[in-house]
């Protein structure tokens, strides 16, 4: 059998429990209310001691300055580019022309050193005259010579007339000391003629025979075509007038040494 629930008798309510309810619930809430206000009073109190702390605002730096990073490009290579014009051909290396021949006119003194035993040559004195020559450059150190040589000479009475001429024609070999592209050339000279030694008209009363000449000289190229030079020999020659058609005059013969010394000008082609 079901039991019926139990009901509370209602008691009796007073007055002043009805009014200390509303109360309580008044304290309550300040009790919870307190702490979060006190916090919260704290806080303020903190931003406004860190606002103080801040310099104005005339004073705060503005953000930086907005630059633009430029992107990365390497260094332009340098590039051969192909001409598209056609190259000029290049001139041919002309040879340089060596003149191989030379023509030679100079002026020239001798001084008769020694010139006894014919009466034709006594008392003869130092002369001068030209010359003129022709030569063949046969090596780069080595040039052979014509050369036609005349030399006048004043003489005593009884000798080969008051005025005497050597005349010689030889054939003479130049030694060259440095080779033909210097512009200073020296020489040796040694050579082998012919020589005439008689009045101006050589008459039957000369001297002819033969001999050599040896010495030295010395070039001087101004161009390439045109030279001057300087030099200096010693001649020797043996002479005689042995003619068997000239009976009436006796036979005579000496030996003729002279230095000739002087200078010329060439040509050289």
């Amino acid at each position: 059998m079901r039991t019926p629930p139990l009901k509370l008798a209602d008691s009796p309510t007073p007055r002043t429990s009805r009014l200390a309810r509303p109360a309580l619930v008044f304290v309550l809430g300040l009790a919870v209310l307190a702490p979060a206000t006190a916090s919260a009073e704290e806080g303020g109190d903190a931003q406004t001691e860190l606002a103080e702390r801040r310099p104005p605002p005339a004073y705060r730096p503005g953000p930086p300055a907005y630059r633009p990073v430029r992107p990365y490009r390497p260094a332009p290579r340098r590039v051969y580019v192909v001409p598209t014009y056609a190259p000029r051909p290049r001139r041919v290396a002309e040879i340089a022309y060596n003149p191989m021949f030379h023509f030679g006119v100079g002026v020239n003194g001798t001084s008769v050193l020694s010139a006894d035993g014919s009466q034709l040559t006594d008392g003869l004195d130092s002369g001068a005259g030209f010359e003129m020559s022709f030569g063949w450059r046969l090596a780069p150190r080595f040039s052979l010579d014509f050369t036609w040589l005349m030399s006048f000479h004043d003489a005593a009475v009884g000798a080969a007339g008051p005025e005497a001429a050597l005349t010689s024609l030889s054939v003479d070999g130049r030694f060259f000391l440095v080779d033909r592209s210097r512009q200073t050339q020296p020489y040796v000279q040694l050579g082998v003629g012919a020589y005439i030694l008689g009045t101006d008209s050589w008459d039957f009363n000369a001297l002819t025979g033969a001999g050599f000449q040896l010495g030295g000289g010395v070039d001087f190229y101004l161009s390439r075509y045109v030279s001057i030079g300087a030099k200096v020999l010693y001649r020797g020659a043996y002479l005689d007038n042995a003619e068997s058609t000239w009976s009436q005059f006796p036979t005579e013969s000496t030996w003729l040494s002279a230095l000739t010394y002087g200078g010329d000008l060439k040509f050289h082609f």
